[in-house]
């Protein structure tokens, strides 16, 4: 699920877009589960199937109904930071999620404009609504490289600010933490798996 708006405008300052194409990939690489397109791409399935059903689609092409695979779970992740000289927009930020977000704190002279990040991600069962997991992940200033994790088959590109910006890999890291923390959650319970 896309994050809130004021997170997304809290981000773009940053130059950075939706951090969803990057969980997906973290998602996608780790092999704990399987992605289910859901996002912008949705709208060019709903188009080849609105095609086939008024028989534009070449003989022999299958795209009947019942093909789809049901989502089982539903992420909304969430990062919430405030600037050192911004007040303390961090401080109401985290306190609309009630808790389950956290602030990036602090600020550096030059290029990277905090110092830690600080993420949430809560998971929800699609046919009952009801929250099965919850993890935060942190991460603090430091220029590292998200190794192979990230990396491969063009991702630089599709992940923009988060691969070639400093606070892009602070956010990416502290996601990469919390999305550590849901694959061990759902592991620790078998009625997840």
């Amino acid at each position: 699920v896309e994050p809130q708006d004021y997170i997304m405008t809290a981000l773009s300052r940053y130059n950075l877009g939706s951090p969803v194409g990057l969980i997906r990939m973290m998602i996608q690489q780790s092999n704990c589960f399987i992605v289910v397109e859901r996002g912008m791409a949705m709208q060019n399935m709903m188009q080849e199937r609105a095609l086939a059903e008024g028989g534009q689609m070449r003989q022999g092409s299958n795209m009947g109904g019942g093909q789809m695979v049901a989502a089982d779970f539903i992420l909304t992740p969430s990062v919430v930071f405030s600037e050192g000289n911004s007040g303390g927009v961090g401080g109401a930020l985290g306190g609309l999620l009630g808790g389950r977000g956290g602030a990036v704190l602090g600020a550096v002279a030059g290029g990277l404009k905090f110092k830690e990040a600080q993420t949430s991600m809560l998971v929800a069962d699609a046919r009952s609504g009801v929250q099965v997991a919850a993890a935060e992940g942190s991460a603090k200033k430091a220029d590292f490289r998200l190794g192979g994790l990230l990396v491969g088959g063009g991702a630089g590109g599709a992940l923009g600010g988060y691969t070639n910006t400093n606070e892009g890999k602070v956010i990416a890291a502290s996601f990469a933490d919390n999305y550590n923390g849901i694959v061990r959650a759902v592991r620790n319970d078998p009625s997840l798996q």
